[in-house]
């Protein structure tokens, strides 16, 4: 379900499992958590200014565009975030990501492993395959 049909209750369990993700990768010292504007993320999201996308209990934040090397588009996802209580099925979080990158002519989608060996293993049954390291500096500037 995209952002501009969410009811209130999807926007405020939306709000309540950002900022409890938000918390915990603070917590636990997750290197880019120290660059998250916690607000400036959170109306980004609720006002539509990304593309987000409720879809079993999940909430996937994704951009679709063509790249300095690619002129197809490409399905980039930037976060899956857990919303409901209880986990859900990530195969069927990975199958509507694959029908909204097919709905845009996609050539390919690229994805992360923020969430840990969960979604690195779901990403690995669905037919995803790694293929660079993501590195990481933090400047004084930022």
């Amino acid at each position: 379900m995209k952002c501009e049909d969410w009811a209130a209750s999807d926007r405020a369990a939306v709000l309540r499992a950002f900022k409890r993700h938000y918390d915990d990768s603070l917590y636990a010292g997750h290197p880019y958590a120290k660059l998250v504007d916690f607000d400036y993320g959170w109306q980004t999201i609720n006002n539509g200014d990304v593309a987000a996308a409720l879809t079993h209990g999940y909430l996937v934040v994704y951009d679709i565009t063509p790249t300095w090397y690619c002129p197809h588009n490409l399905f980039i996802e930037q976060m899956v975030l857990r919303v409901e209580d209880r986990p859900g099925f990530l195969r069927r979080v990975i199958a509507a990501m694959e029908d909204e990158a097919r709905r845009w002519g996609c050539a390919g989608i690229a994805t992360g492993d923020a969430m840990g060996i969960a979604m690195s293993a779901a990403y690995r049954r669905a037919g995803y395959s790694p293929v660079v390291s993501q590195f990481y500096k933090e400047l004084p500037n930022g």
